[in-house]
C-alpha cells in the first residue's frame, strides 16, 4: 500500500508551531502578573510565597516550552521538503520506466 503524504499540511504545521512559539513564551507573563496580584493581597501568609514560586517556575517552563515549539518548525518544514523531493525524484523515474515500456511494446 503506498504512502501519500500532503507536502502543504505538513508545511502549514511548520508554519503554526512557528508562529505559536511566542505565544507560548508569553503566556508565563499573564501568570506571573496574577501571582503579583496574589502576592499582594496574601502578604505575610504562605500563600503569598507559594504565589511568588509558582510564578518563577512557571516562567522557566514557558520559555522551555517556547524553545521547543519553535525548535521543531524547521525540522518539520525539512520534512516536507525531504518527502517533495522524493516524491519528484519517483515521478521522474516513474516517467523514464513508463518510456522504456513504450519502447518495448512497439
Amino acid at each position: 500500500m503506498p504512502i501519500q503524504i500532503d507536502v502543504e499540511k505538513i508545511r502549514a504545521a511548520s508554519q503554526r508551531l512557528k508562529q505559536m512559539a511566542p505565544s507560548a513564551d508569553d503566556f508565563a507573563k499573564d501568570i506571573e502578573r496574577a501571582a503579583s496580584d496574589a502576592k499582594s493581597a496574601n502578604d505575610g501568609f504562605l500563600t503569598a510565597d507559594a504565589c511568588e514560586d509558582f510564578a518563577e517556575r512557571t516562567n522557566g517552563t514557558s520559555a522551555t516550552l517556547g524553545g521547543h515549539v519553535g525548535a521543531m518548525a524547521d525540522p518539520i518544514a525539512d520534512s516536507a521538503k525531504a518527502w517533495e523531493d522524493v516524491d519528484e525524484e519517483n515521478a521522474s523515474e516513474i516517467g523514464k520506466q513508463s518510456g522504456e515500456l513504450g519502447k518495448v511494446k512497439g
